[in-house]
């Protein structure tokens, strides 16, 4: 372990911030439900449909709206991780911010289910560890809208995106051509970005941006992540997000 710790430092101070995190987060760790003390998840069938991930503050699973949306395991248990806390129930204490962004998806993705993970704030690898989760889990699209430029963990983003080409991730985007990595971000086939306005406008656009995914993924013929990205950018389905296209 000490020989492990050592690795990951010399990769967080380079590029590689992401491996390290991969690394140092056990596959035990998602699969084991810690004591909780946030309320028990009420029971609901496992939903169907493509499963989008949303990482940030969590939120109140008990929400009506949430309650049938929430991916779930045959034994009905959640399909999520809470970071903060180390269990299943990634509960939004103290403010609905996450909540509304996950009712904002869920309302406009009808057929698709919400894996959610929370954060643990002020973790400086906090993406890489919930990436490393939601790789394990069967969502394919991934929400952040959380992502800042100023944030320790944007360059694991970079380095997730090239990582992962079969993930379709959902971002705001930050104003200004000076930011590092954004020119990247515009070029990836498999990134999508919402303007960066009032929250409400920036959730309302991820959330329509995330079920025209979703309705992508279910059509017929199967589509590459690419092809998704390229016809949401169009305005094939949906409202497309105001971004820069090649």
């Amino acid at each position: 372990m000490k020989r492990m710790t050592s690795t990951c430092a010399m990769l967080a101070r380079g590029t590689r911030r992401l491996a390290c995190t991969l690394a140092i987060l056990p596959l035990s760790a998602a699969l084991t439900v810690a004591a909780a003390t946030e309320p028990k998840v009420p029971p609901a069938p496992p939903p169907s449909g493509p499963a989008i991930a949303l990482l940030g503050p969590g939120v109140d699973y008990r929400a009506p709206e949430l309650v049938g949306r929430l991916a779930r395991d045959g034994e009905g248990d959640l399909i999520a991780w809470d970071f903060l806390d180390g269990d299943i129930r990634p509960f939004e204490a103290g403010g609905a911010t996450g909540t509304e962004r996950a009712k904002a998806i869920a309302a406009r993705a009808s057929d698709a289910r919400l894996v959610i993970v929370k954060e643990k704030p002020g973790d400086p690898q906090a993406f890489g560890h919930m990436m490393t989760f939601v790789a394990r889990t069967p969502a394919r699209v991934i929400v952040w809208p959380d992502a800042d430029p100023a944030r320790p963990d944007w360059p694991i983003l970079l380095e997730a995106v090239e990582r992962f080409p079969e993930h379709l991730f959902l971002l705001p985007r930050p104003p200004g051509m000076t930011v590092a990595g954004l020119a990247s971000l515009d070029a990836a086939e498999n990134v999508v970005t919402c303007p960066l306005a009032e929250q409400a406008a920036t959730t309302d656009c991820l959330a329509r941006t995330a079920a025209a995914a979703a309705e992508l993924m279910t059509g017929t013929p199967q589509r590459s992540i690419a092809e998704i990205r390229s016809l949401i950018r169009a305005g094939t389905v949906g409202s497309p997000p105001d971004v820069p296209r090649r």
